[in-house]
């Protein structure tokens, strides 16, 4: 990412939403902001991709608020 707060780090795309790709939601808090995200499955996906290994996902520089989707998957 290049957004300030996550600069440098790996975060889950931003997609648009299709219900019967719909896998579930959760919530997450940094300082003063409260966010409700939803996850979804997606087969495809454009631009720039990095995957990360499973077995090595606790290494990689990602966020706690990206460690909490991880979940669904």
């Amino acid at each position: 990412s290049t957004e300030r707060m996550y600069k440098d780090m790996l975060v889950l795309p931003t997609v648009d939403p299709i219900e019967e790709d719909y896998l579930g939601k959760f919530k997450h808090s940094y300082t003063k902001y409260r966010l409700r995200e939803n996850q979804y499955n997606v087969e495809e996906l454009d631009g720039e991709i990095i995957w990360v290994d499973l077995n090595k996902f606790d290494e990689a520089p990602i966020s706690s608020l990206t460690k909490k989707a991880q979940k669904f998957f």
